[in-house]
């Protein structure tokens, strides 16, 4: 599907922007952060998402309304990036405390993000309720 696509493409284009010669996202490259990208615009250059989506066939595209969802992908990128696994681990064998999280999938809940937490798999929002049951 073109849109599928068109999304994909976006995100690929977001994601490379902060991703180094080995590969890997090490820091995550926010927006608004090069200065390059702001003389940029003065010349009539697109973001690398906003390109990415026109060559995928949708030419039209404004990129102040993609802004919002831009910036929430960044977000969401800091916090897969941020690996807080080994200080997690840590705390728990200094006998300290670590903070529960909700576990799952971070497309459905955003909050299970960043990981390194204490996860339980309990959702109480995804438990039907008795109306919903009868």
């Amino acid at each position: 599907d073109k849109v599928t696509e068109a999304s994909r493409a976006a995100v690929r284009a977001l994601v490379n922007q902060s991703t180094d010669s080995n590969g890997r996202v090490k820091e995550v490259k926010d927006m608004f952060d090069e200065v390059g990208a702001f003389f940029g615009s003065m010349l009539g250059q697109k973001k690398p998402w906003t390109q990415a989506i026109i060559n995928a066939g949708f030419p039209n595209v404004e990129e102040e309304r993609l802004a919002p969802l831009i910036g929430y992908l960044e977000f969401c990128l800091k916090q897969i990036v941020a690996n807080n696994e080994l200080g997690g681990i840590m705390e728990l064998l200094n006998g300290q405390f670590l903070m529960p999280a909700p576990g799952g999938d971070p497309i459905r809940n955003p909050d299970v993000l960043p990981t390194g937490r204490n996860m339980h798999a309990l959702d109480p929002s995804a438990i039907p309720t008795t109306a919903a049951v009868e």
